[in-house]
C-alpha cells in the first residue's frame, strides 16, 4: 500500500465521471488504482457529495469506499478552525437543507496529513475558495489535469 499523496475533493471525481469510461479506460484505471493503493485518499463527505444523475459514478467509487474516510479528531478541530476563519466555505442555504459540504474536510485532511489537495476550484483574489484556503494553510493544491501530470500519466 502506498502512502497517500493526494486528497481529492468532489469536483475531480465529477470531472472524471463526465469522461466516457469506454474511451478513457486508462484514466479511470489510474484513479481507481491510486484509490486502491492509498495514493489518493478522500473524505466521507466527498463520497456523500457525489451525486451524479445516473448513479454510475457513485457505483464506480463504491469498491474503494474505504479511501473515503471519516475525519479524525485532529481533522475535526482543523475543520472548526477553517470554518471560523472562512465561514463562506459553507453557504447558509446548504446548512438550511442539510446538504453535505466537503470543502473544509478536504482542506483539513490535506493540512493534517501533509497532502496535496486536488480540486476543480480555481484561486481567485480575495475569495474563500479551496485553493485560497489551502494557500493560507500552506497546503499545495492542483486540479485533476495537474494530478495526471504530476503522476506522469498520459492517455
Amino acid at each position: 500500500m502506498s502512502v497517500a499523496k493526494y486528497v481529492f475533493d468532489t469536483g475531480p471525481f465529477i470531472q472524471l465521471g463526465m469522461l466516457d469510461r469506454e474511451v478513457f479506460v486508462s484514466a479511470y484505471a489510474a484513479v481507481a488504482a491510486a484509490l486502491s493503493d492509498g495514493t489518493i485518499t478522500s473524505c466521507r463527505a466527498v463520497f456523500d457529495e457525489i451525486d451524479d444523475k445516473t448513479g454510475e459514478l457513485k457505483k464506480w467509487c463504491a469498491p474503494n469506499k474505504a479511501a473515503f474516510v471519516r475525519p479524525s479528531v485532529a481533522e475535526q478541530l482543523l475543520v472548526r478552525e477553517i470554518l471560523t476563519k472562512y465561514p463562506v466555505l459553507i453557504k447558509p442555504s446548504d446548512l438550511q437543507i442539510g446538504k453535505q459540504v466537503a470543502d473544509p474536510f478536504v482542506i483539513a485532511r490535506g493540512r493534517h496529513l501533509g497532502l496535496t489537495v486536488v480540486t476543480n476550484e480555481r484561486w481567485k483574489p480575495n475569495a474563500q475558495k479551496v485553493p485560497n484556503v489551502c494557500q493560507h494553510y500552506g497546503v499545495p493544491s492542483m486540479d485533476l489535469m495537474g494530478f495526471f501530470k504530476a503522476e506522469g500519466l498520459r492517455f
